[in-house]
C-alpha cells in the first residue's frame, strides 16, 4: 500500500472499530420498505441529492442534475446501468466498448464527452460511483440496478468535488438503508426467451433496540440470447447474471453512524455479437490475405460473410464473457460537533473478467483474441463539511487511490495465411500494397522481399500469435473544498477547488508472431491539476432557483498501450476542459409543474481520441492527444401533475461538437468538419404516469416512457457504414398492487422492435466493418409477495 494511502484507511477503518455503542440520538435510520411503497406515478417534491456531497433538496442545488428514486425505477423496467439512457437528457451508454464485445464493459458519454475505448488502461470521461465509491475501469462498471434508493446523473464537469475522470460528469447509485423493520420480498419473472428471474430482498433490526440493522438483496437473472452464428450455433446476448448486496447498519454511538456494504456480481455467458457489415475492397493487407487463400481453394473474407439478417452472424470462434466483481465499503459518519460532521469511506473493489472474442464475424480466423483481466483499487475519502451556519456552508476533504491491473491477452491474426504461403508452388507473393508484377511471374527481382514456398522465411512472418502482457499501477491523490455564502437573502456565491496529483507505471511486453524482435516496455509519468468551481446562485422566490457556473475539469494521462512502435509506449496528457453552464429551477402552479433547464458551453484541450491507424502498414487502434474540441447545447427537464392520478414528463437535450484543432496524430479520416462520437444532436423521451386506485387498498398502476435519439457517429473518422441511425424505443409496465401481500406486474421494453447500432468499429488496416446491434424486443412478467 502506498504511504499516504495506508494511514487514511487506516484512520477510516479505525473511525470504525472504535466507535463506541449507545443510545443513538437523532441517528434512526428512516425506514425502507422491502417493496417501495411509495406512488410510483407521483414524482417527490422533496427529492434529497448528495451532488455536492451534501445533502441537499434537487431544486436547491445549481448543479445540472438529474435524480430518479426506487419507486419509479422499478416501474420504469430498469436492469443494467445501460438501461437508463432516456433518464436524462445528452446522455448516452452502451454495454460495450468499440474494440472487444464484452458486455461487461460500459461506455458513457454525456453532453458529447466519454470514451469510445474500453480497454483497460483507458480512463472514462465520465465518472461511475456506487455509494460514493468511484469505479476506476469500465470493465465491471455495467452495473445491476438492484435495490437502489435513487440514481444521480450530475452532467457537466464534477472535477472539484468528485475529482479526476469526471469531464463529462458523473453518475452516483445509492443503495437503500436498511431499516429496523423485519420484512422481505420475493420475486420471479417470466418472459420471452425463457427469461427467468428471481429476486429475495430481506431487512430488518439485528438487535432488540435496532442499533444494527442489515439489509439483504440477492438477484438472478437468466435469459437467452438474441443472435446466432451460423458456424457454431452459438447464441449471443444470453444473460446469466447473478448479483447480491448486503447492508448493514450500526449506530455505534449517540455521534457516530457505520454503513458496511458489500456487493458481488457474477456473469457466465457467451460476449455480443459482432457482425461484419461492410468490406472495403482494394485494402493491401486483406488483398493479399484473400489472394492467397483463393489460390489454395479456401473461403475469403467477402461480401459472402455480411449477413443481411441483423441477428445472424458467420463467427466462427465460440466466444464466452465470465466475470466476478466484488467491493466493499465502509462508511462512518461522525458529528464532531453539532455544526461540524466527518465522513470516512474506505473502499476496495476486486474484478477478473475473461473472454474470448471473434471480431471478424467469419468463418476464417482474420481475427480471434482472448483476454484475462484482473484489477483491484483501494481507495479513502476524508471529508468535513458543516451545514449548520446561517450564511456559510462548507466541505472539505483529502483522497486517496491506489490501483494495479493486469491483461493477459493473445491475438490471433491471419491463422490460415501460413499453410496458405507454404502450400504456394514458389515466391510470387508480393508484399501487401506493392504491385504483384515484382513477384508473379518470374523469379523475383534481388532485394524484392516475395512471400510463398515451401520453407520460405517470410512465411513465418504469419505464423503464430501475439502474446501480450500489461500490468500497471496507479496512484492518485487529491485534497478539495467547496464553500457556498450566502451573499444576501436571495444571493449565494460558492466557490471550490481541488487539487490532484497522479502517477502511472505501466509496463507492456509483446511476443509477436509477425516480428522477431519482442517487445519489453516502461513507463512512468506524473501529471497535476487544479480543478475550481465557482457558482453564482439567485433565488428570486422559494420556487426559483437562477444559477451561472465555470469549471474546469480534468481526465488523467496515460499511455498508449497499443504501441505505434517498438520503442515507446506513446505517453499522453490529461484532457481538460473549461465549462461554463446557465441554469433555471422552476416550480410553478403550487409545485404541479416543475421546469428545470440549462445551456452549456465546453472547451476542451489535448482531446484524448481513440481511433484506428495504419501506421508503417500495421494496422493499430490508437489512444492519443489528438486535438481540441467544443460542445455546446441546451438541456429541459419538465414534470407536470395533470391530475392526482397522472404524471408527465419530458426530457428533451439538443448538443452542437465541433473539433477546433486537429494533430498531425488525429485518426485517419478526421477532420475539422466532424463531429465527435456518440453525440447525437436531438434525444429526449416522454414519461406518463398514472395510478389508479381501486377497492380496500389496492391500486393499478401504469407507466410508458418513450425515448427518441438522432444518429450519431460511433467512430472519430465519422464513418457512415457504423453510424447509428436515429430510433424510437417504447417501454410499458402495467402493475396491480393489492395493497398487502402481492403484486403483479406486465412489462414489454424496447415494444416498436427498433434495431440499431450498438457500436460500430472500422479496422482501416484490415479492410472490414463490424458492429453490435442492440436487443430486440422483450416482454414477461412479474410476481411479488412480501411478508
Amino acid at each position: 500500500m502506498v504511504p499516504m494511502l495506508r494511514p487514511l484507511s487506516l484512520i477510516g477503518l479505525l473511525m470504525a472499530a472504535l466507535a463506541v455503542p449507545g443510545a443513538a440520538r437523532d441517528a434512526e435510520p428512516d425506514e425502507a420498505t422491502a417493496v417501495p411503497a411509495d406512488d410510483a406515478a407521483v414524482a417527490r417534491d422533496d427529492i434529497v441529492v448528495t451532488g455536492r456531497k451534501i445533502e441537499e433538496r434537487l431544486q436547491d442545488i445549481p448543479i445540472a442534475i438529474t435524480a430518479v428514486e426506487g419507486a419509479a425505477l422499478e416501474m420504469r423496467t430498469l436492469d443494467t446501468l445501460d438501461d437508463l439512457e432516456d433518464l436524462a437528457p445528452n446522455l448516452e451508454i452502451t454495454a460495450t466498448g468499440q474494440v472487444g464485445g464484452a458486455p461487461s464493459e460500459t461506455v458513457v458519454h454525456m453532453r458529447g464527452i466519454g470514451q469510445i475505448d474500453s480497454a483497460i488502461f483507458a480512463d472514462p470521461g465520465v465518472g461511475i460511483y456506487l455509494d460514493g465509491v468511484y469505479l476506476a475501469r469500465a470493465q465491471g462498471a455495467l452495473l445491476d440496478l438492484l435495490d437502489l434508493e435513487r440514481i444521480e446523473v450530475l452532467r457537466g464537469p464534477q472535477g472539484t468535488l468528485f475529482g479526476k475522470n469526471t469531464t463529462g460528469g458523473a453518475v452516483q447509485l445509492v443503495t437503500r438503508t436498511p431499516g429496523p423493520t423485519r420484512r422481505g420480498e420475493v420475486a420471479l419473472t417470466l418472459g420471452n426467451r425463457d427469461r427467468r428471474n428471481a429476486t429475495v430482498r430481506l431487512e430488518g433490526a439485528l438487535d432488540d433496540d435496532a442499533r444494527l440493522t442489515a439489509r439483504l438483496a440477492l438477484s438472478s437473472r437468466n435469459q437467452d440470447g438474441y443472435a446466432r452464428s451460423r458456424v457454431t450455433d452459438q447464441i449471443f446476448g444470453e444473460d446469466n447474471t447473478d448479483v447480491g448486496r448486503l447492508s448493514v447498519r450500526a449506530i455505534a454511538s449517540p455521534r457516530t453512524i457505520v454503513d458496511v456494504g458489500l456487493s458481488g456480481t457474477r456473469t457466465r455467458g457467451p460476449n455480443l455479437d459482432q457482425s461484419l457489415i461492410a468490406i472495403f475492397d482494394g485494402t493491401p493487407l486483406l488483398d493479399f490475405y484473400n489472394r492467397a487463400l483463393r489460390d489454395i481453394g479456401l473461403p475469403q473474407v467477402d461480401d459472402a460473410f455480411v449477413p443481411s439478417d441483423p441477428f445472424v452472424s458467420f463467427a466462427g470462434d465460440r466466444g464466452r464473457s465470465d466475470g466476478d466483481v466484488w467491493t466493499t465499503s465502509v462508511t462512518v459518519t461522525h458529528q464532531l460537533t453539532d455544526a461540524i460532521d466527518l465522513v470516512s469511506i474506505t473502499a476496495y473493489r476486486d474484478l477478473a473478467y475473461a473472454f474470448d472474442n471473434d471480431p471478424d464475424g467469419t468463418p476464417l480466423r482474420f481475427a480471434f483474441s482472448q483476454v484475462d483481466q484482473d484489477q483491484d483499487q483501494l481507495s479513502q475519502e476524508l471529508r468535513l463539511s458543516s451545514t449548520a451556519g446561517a450564511r456559510t456552508t462548507w466541505i472539505a476533504g483529502v483522497y486517496a487511490l491506489r490501483e494495479e491491473a493486469r491483461e493477459d491477452g493473445r491475438l490471433i491474426l491471419f491463422e490460415e495465411l501460413f499453410g496458405a504461403l507454404e502450400a504456394a508452388p514458389g515466391p510470387i507473393y508480393a508484399p501487401p500494397g506493392a504491385p504483384g508484377f515484382l513477384c508473379d511471374p518470374g523469379p523475383p527481382p534481388p532485394g524484392v522481399p516475395c512471400f510463398g514456398g515451401p520453407g520460405n522465411p517470410l512465411n513465418a512472418s504469419f505464423l503464430g500469435s501475439d502474446d501480450e502482457l500489461l500490468t500497471f499501477t496507479t496512484e492518485s491523490y487529491a485534497a478539495f473544498g467547496e464553500a457556498v455564502i450566502r451573499v444576501t437573502p436571495r444571493v449565494s456565491l460558492s466557490a471550490g477547488l481541488r487539487y490532484s496529483y497522479e502517477t502511472k507505471s505501466l509496463r507492456y511486453r509483446r511476443d509477436a508472431a509477425f516480428d522477431p524482435r519482442d517487445v519489453d516496455l516502461r513507463d512512468d509519468e506524473s501529471w497535476d491539476a487544479l480543478s475550481p468551481r465557482l457558482i453564482v446562485s439567485i433565488t428570486p422566490d422559494s420556487s426559483t432557483l437562477l444559477y451561472a457556473s465555470a469549471t474546469r475539469g480534468f481526465r488523467s494521462g496515460g499511455f498508449n498501450a497499443r504501441p505505434q512502435d517498438r520503442q515507446s509506449l506513446d505517453p499522453f496528457d490529461p484532457e481538460r476542459v473549461t465549462a461554463y453552464e446557465l441554469g433555471a429551477k422552476l416550480d410553478r402552479f403550487d409545485g404541479r409543474l416543475r421546469l428545470n433547464a440549462a445551456a452549456f458551453y465546453n472547451d476542451y484541450t489535448d482531446l484524448q481520441l481513440s481511433a484506428s491507424l495504419l501506421v508503417d502498414g500495421q494496422p493499430l487502434f490508437v489512444l492519443q492527444n489528438a486535438g481540441e474540441a467544443e460542445t455546446w447545447g441546451v438541456e429541459l427537464e419538465t414534470t407536470w401533475r395533470a391530475t392526482e392520478r397522472l404524471v408527465v414528463g419530458l426530457t428533451a437535450g439538443y448538443l452542437q461538437t465541433d473539433y477546433t484543432e486537429l494533430r498531425s496524430v488525429a485518426p485517419d479520416g478526421a477532420d475539422l468538419d466532424g463531429e465527435l462520437p456518440k453525440a447525437p444532436a436531438w434525444s429526449g423521451a416522454v414519461s406518463l404516469a398514472s395510478r389508479h386506485p381501486l377497492a380496500g387498498d389496492a391500486a393499478l398502476s401504469l407507466q410508458i416512457d418513450a425515448g427518441y435519439r438522432d444518429d450519431y457517429f460511433n467512430d472519430i473518422a465519422n464513418t457512415p457504414v457504423i453510424a447509428t441511425d436515429a430510433s424510437e424505443q417504447i417501454d410499458a409496465r402495467l402493475s396491480y398492487d393489492d395493497g398487502r401481500r402481492w403484486r403483479l406486474d406486465l412489462f414489454g421494453t424496447n415494444l416498436s422492435d427498433e434495431v440499431r447500432f450498438e457500436n460500430g468499429f472500422v479496422t482501416g488496416g484490415f479492410g472490414i466493418a463490424t458492429a453490435v446491434y442492440s436487443a430486440p424486443r422483450t416482454w414477461g412478467g412479474t410476481v411479488s409477495y412480501r411478508f
